[in-house]
């Protein structure tokens, strides 16, 4: 759980508090056919970083789970 979270965070913070990033990512979904681009990767991106810090610390872990199982099965 601990890891897993880890790499959530690692992997999305930039996304979270960088628009330049989320832009890039919003970009890159847009190119995939996405439908609202940059809604999908604001709602993506603080789905696994605030679904990865519920993780390290060990509350509402099924529900980040759903969520963040949901948001992998669209991407």
């Amino acid at each position: 759980r601990l890891s897993f979270g880890y790499q959530l965070l690692n992997a999305s913070h930039s996304s979270v508090f960088s628009m330049t990033s989320l832009r890039g990512y919003a970009n890159f979904l847009d190119k995939l056919g996405f439908p609202l681009p940059l809604v999908a990767a604001f709602l993506s991106a603080n789905t696994e970083f605030f679904g990865g810090l519920l993780m390290i610390v060990g509350w509402q872990t099924r529900l980040a789970g759903t969520l963040l199982a949901v948001n992998f099965a669209l991407a």
